[in-house]
């Protein structure tokens, strides 16, 4: 594999690493939402 064949598939696998991060972010971010809004709905059952 040439030098800059190496450097291509590097810089691809940090854009891969970044994109999973921010997936996960954004999923954690959903995630807590869904959390919050489920105990606003448990609060007014109990009211």
């Amino acid at each position: 594999m040439s030098l800059d064949q190496k450097d291509c598939l590097r810089n691809w696998r940090q854009l891969g690493l970044k994109i999973l991060e921010l997936g996960q972010m954004f999923y954690m971010a959903a995630w807590s939402k869904q959390l919050n809004s489920l105990n606003l709905i448990m609060k007014w059952e109990l009211w």
